[in-house]
């Protein structure tokens, strides 16, 4: 258990190299540990409001948060001890991720996409939404940002203008989560009806729903080597899937307070759980 926190944890993630793991809490603080020996690197201050999520860029050299007072912050882990803001949006930042080729940085608030660059940060476009953001995940290409939506939906947007570029109803509910699998061959969605789907990109139906969580799903993400799908939901349960199968494999759970966040560690056999009590559980 890695302890330290003063709020709810609502995003862990490893560094590529996996040498290293943020997190993001509402005790407005953004925190890294050494995973070699489980103490705290950094602690980064500078966000008034709860930090909502973390990501590190493809080289492990960047990260950028995203927090409910509205702006998104940015740092070298390796190097700096202090982060610089990049934005202010008109209300809480829900999502902040970096593109895989690491050149562009993407927040959203509920109503508002933008893109910057990751080199100046910049502010390069933004756009308007009808509907109401969630989660943020780019496309292996780079060439879309995808969007899941309180409302169901998984749009696209084109990265060079961040024109709509299709909206799929995935869910009647809410999207809570949006990852893509290593090998960029499908997505996965989570929802508050309790399921995950996953899908060809391009594709108005889904390939497989994965139904046994008996909660709200936050969160979800593969396997290193794209075989394994692990989902976390708000009563504290934590499935582990056969990604081709569709069939669970494995229940995990420590308490009964919502899985905020998990993360696979990119070369060791390790899950990295968040929780609702300011644990985080390896």
């Amino acid at each position: 258990t890695l302890q330290g926190r003063s709020g709810f944890v609502n995003s862990i993630i490893f560094s590529p190299d996996g040498k290293t793991l943020a997190s993001a809490s509402d005790d407005c603080t953004v925190r890294v540990w050494d995973m070699s020996s489980t103490k705290t690197k950094r602690v980064y201050t500078g966000h008034v409001g709860g930090v909502k999520q973390i990501a590190f860029s493809p080289d492990g050299n960047g990260i950028v948060s995203a927090s409910s007072d509205h702006s998104s912050g940015t740092a070298n882990p390796v190097t700096e001890d202090s982060l610089r803001m990049i934005g202010i949006h008109s209300t809480e930042v829900v999502a902040a991720i970096y593109s895989p080729n690491g050149q562009m940085i993407a927040t959203a608030s509920p109503s508002k996409v933008r893109k910057y660059s990751a080199q100046s940060l910049s502010k390069r476009k933004s756009r308007m939404t009808d509907w109401t953001i969630n989660c943020l995940a780019f496309s292996p290409d780079n060439a879309l940002l995808y969007a899941g939506t309180r409302d169901g939906l998984v749009m696209t947007f084109t990265t060079t203008k961040l024109e709509v570029n299709s909206r799929v109803r995935a869910r009647k509910n809410s999207i809570n989560a949006l990852k893509y699998s290593p090998d960029g061959e499908i997505f996965a969605t989570a929802s508050a009806d309790h399921t995950i789907r996953l899908w060809e990109p391009g594709k108005s139906s889904h390939l497989k729903e994965l139904d046994g969580h008996s909660a709200e799903v936050n969160t979800v993400t593969f396997s290193p080597d794209g075989l394994l799908i692990a989902s976390g939901d708000t009563g504290g349960n934590i499935w582990i899937w056969d990604r081709e199968a569709g069939v669970r494999l494995q229940r995990l759970r420590w308490n009964h307070l919502r899985v905020t966040s998990l993360d696979f560690s990119p070369y060791l056999p390790l899950l990295v759980c968040a929780f609702k009590d300011r644990t985080i559980q390896v």
